[in-house]
């Protein structure tokens, strides 16, 4: 008798236990999330990226595998190739300002929206796109933030239909607020402060001192933050530098000197020594995680070749390779890429600000393969992106793009995100891409101490 009463007893300890384990950990509703980022936001956008899925949705969306899933619209076909499509909207659905999400409201913000290959028109319950040309992966390309659906009242007041409406806007300073009405349910958080255009120093500086609770980190200080045991979430490579010819110079136009170029650089130094290995070497427009088939691009470096195409051309003037001003990485890159030059005999200086080669970084906006090249060729003006609608094609198109030698990628790195304890419920993503609505913040029960 003594024996069952001792164990019913520690059965009910345990239960008890688990019970206020479980209860410690249940999400609660409150509290404001602060964000820091360095996305730029300009005063004129008012749908801004950085506000994408929080106050902006898509018809479209692409889940963690690059799978596209219903967004605003829940289901959509084409019956002639791509020509015509139809996407079926959504119901019970309603704009921050109160206003109506329907066809109409659709057809409106996509009239904002300029130099789109389709012409838009409502249907019943439903919006009709309709192209001169096939366009087999526009359900990708709706998934993409440029083409997140807004209402523009009277006053120009822009409003969403997500989890958080947007309670003000100060500067590059975003004050969200809870959608108690979204569609989806409502977010644990009252209240979001998203902080855009903050150098990597400041939100450092802001994490330290407490203003912040989620910041970013760059690649090469990936190492040094794992050592002290700071909290994480590193992304896939989802970034890539390229280094992009930006000039009207005759001797720029000469696809062999370009080639030159690309032959001469040494991307595997830019690797180890730049970023300490926390990056990869790029050899295509996109990561091979993503499109599977970009170990199929050489990114040797190649010194006799590229001498060789260097003599072809002939005389050359001084080059000028530019990085963005206060950026030292990009100063390191840009020196480093002059030395290759300089060994293939090209005069090629490193300069601040903007040059006849300059830098550029391209983050992935899209899972889906076939949208996210479409992007970056069009965002680095490789020639008009065409339709991708199988592996082949998308192969071909990504070939053709980088064989202009208009746009040489080095490396791709991954987005680092470093967290306050207190903050709970996030869920990677493989770009790096943050869902602030899916978190909750914790009570705090002792000072959080951070490096």
């Amino acid at each position: 008798m003594k024996r069952i009463t001792f164990t019913l007893l520690v059965i009910s300890s345990a239960a008890l236990l688990v019970t206020a384990l479980q209860a410690r950990t249940r999400p609660r509703y409150g509290d404001t999330l602060r964000a820091d980022t360095q996305t730029v936001v300009m005063s004129g956008d008012p749908t801004p990226d950085a506000l994408a899925g929080e106050v902006f949705e898509n018809l479209v969306k692409a889940d963690s595998n690059g799978h596209l899933q219903p967004g605003l619209a829940t289901l959509w076909n084409t019956n002639n190739g791509g020509y015509r499509w139809e996407f079926y909207l959504r119901e019970g659905v309603t704009f921050h300002d109160g206003t109506t999400f329907d066809a109409a409201a659709v057809v409106r913000s996509f009239s904002k929206v300029a130099n789109t290959p389709w012409r838009v028109r409502a249907g019943n319950g439903s919006v009709i796109f309709e192209s001169d040309t096939a366009q087999p992966n526009l359900p990708a390309l709706l998934s993409l933030p440029e083409y997140a659906i807004a209402s523009t009242n009277s006053d120009g007041d822009v409003a969403g239909t997500g989890p958080f409406s947007l309670d003000k806007r100060t500067g590059p300073m975003f004050s969200l607020k809870a959608n108690d009405d979204y569609w989806g349910g409502r977010p644990f958080m009252d209240s979001l402060e998203l902080l855009t255009s903050r150098s990597l120093r400041d939100q450092s500086t802001d994490f330290s001192f407490d203003r912040a609770d989620v910041v970013e980190l760059a690649p090469e200080q990936l190492r040094k933050a794992q050592q002290d045991r700071m909290r994480l979430d590193t992304s896939r490579p989802s970034e890539t530098i390229f280094l992009v010819f930006d000039s009207a110079k005759p001797e720029l136009r000469d696809i062999r000197l370009r080639q030159a170029v690309a032959l001469c650089v040494d991307r595997a130094a830019i690797r180890n020594v730049i970023f300490q290995h926390q990056s990869e070497i790029a050899s295509g427009l996109l990561p091979n995680w993503l499109s599977g088939y970009e170990f199929l691009f050489s990114s040797e470096q190649d010194i006799m070749h590229a001498r060789q195409l260097r003599l072809e051309v002939g005389q050359v003037g001084a080059l000028t390779i530019g990085y963005d001003s206060g950026d030292l990485t990009g100063r390191l890159i840009a020196e480093r890429i002059a030395l290759n030059a300089h060994d293939i005999g090209l005069n090629l200086q490193a300069v601040a600000g903007t040059g006849d080669l300059r830098l550029r970084h391209v983050d992935l906006r899209s899972l889906n393969a076939a949208a996210a090249l479409n992007e970056i060729v069009d965002r680095l003006n490789l020639g008009s992106p065409a339709p991708s609608p199988s592996a082949d094609s998308l192969y071909n198109n990504e070939r053709a793009a980088l064989q202009t030698f208009s746009a040489i990628p080095l490396v791709h790195l991954p987005r680092v995100t470093v967290l306050k304890d207190r903050v709970r419920d996030w869920t990677p993503s493989p770009a790096g891409t943050w869902h602030l609505d899916e978190v909750w913040i914790a009570r705090s029960t002792r000072t959080e101490v951070h490096p």
